[in-house]
């Protein structure tokens, strides 16, 4: 499968792309040059600004994954962006994050109120129930 990732070389990142080609996918990382992950051979990569993703619609045509795996959205607008960027031309969008789990986010925030939960927060870290962005649903069908 041809899998293009937003992010891909540093922190888990460089791991989960080695996965993947061990897997036997073929993978496009896209992130700002700015660090030279030990990535396997093979694997290409395109330079570039996330918050410029549109500027690289070609690119991704030229490229043409069927999955985009984000892992540095940081916002909403981040995933958003992604969406616009790829509409159309890819089959499945993944966006992972971990940055706004936890209820010690809430906490901080006063929503729930209340002291911030101790650090460092464990895999058994009460979750939050109250989102602080939309979930949404997205669909459209692949340009032939």
């Amino acid at each position: 499968m041809k899998i293009m990732m937003i992010g891909g070389t540093r922190f888990i990142r460089p791991h989960v792309v080695r996965a993947l080609v061990k897997s036997g996918h073929q993978i496009t990382v896209f992130h700002r040059g700015q660090s030279s992950a030990d990535l396997p051979p093979g694997v290409e990569r395109i330079a570039g600004d996330r918050r410029e993703l549109p500027k690289f619609t070609d690119q991704f045509k030229r490229i043409s994954p069927e999955v985009v795996i984000d892992m540095i959205a940081y916002a909403e607008e981040d995933a958003l962006s992604l969406l616009r960027s790829v509409k159309g031309l890819v089959k499945r969008v993944v966006i992972v994050s971990s940055a706004d789990v936890y209820r010690a986010y809430d906490r901080w925030r006063k929503v729930y109120g209340g002291p911030l939960e101790l650090v460092p927060l464990t895999e058994d870290a009460p979750l939050r129930d109250v989102l602080s962005i939309t979930t949404r649903r997205f669909s459209w069908k692949r340009r032939s």
